[in-house]
């Protein structure tokens, strides 16, 4: 199955653009539930119960930022990511919170490590 059977037009292009990996489909999908909170890698790591992949997912915030889906602060020197502020990557994102989690996790079974 592919993206196009799962997700409508412009989300799929979202998808394709930034999210084309197990980690960073997962965060956008974080941040899609928390559009308006701060997380550090840590508190995000753990409350995705992901084990293990501590680099894989650094790489994809690093992604994300650099393609502005995601802002990173400082807080008491600790980094702290939150969804950005474009306003048309910010709505795809939130769009995303429509899916069901059938969609989901089939979208996630496309980029499983």
């Amino acid at each position: 199955m592919t993206t196009q059977a799962i997700v409508p037009g412009e989300l799929r292009s979202f998808i394709k653009d930034y999210a084309d990996d197990y980690y960073a489909l997962r965060l956008i999908f974080f941040f899609a539930a928390y559009p308006n909170t701060r997380f550090s890698s840590r508190a995000m790591f753990g409350a995705l119960g992901l084990t293990g992949n501590y680099q894989s997912l650094g790489r994809a915030l690093t992604k994300l930022v650099e393609n502005r889906v995601l802002d990173v602060s400082s807080g008491n020197a600790i980094p702290l990511y939150r969804l950005g502020d474009d306003s048309g990557t910010r709505s795809s994102v939130i769009e995303l919170r429509k899916l069901d989690s059938g969609q989901k996790s089939e979208l996630l079974s496309l980029t499983r490590v």
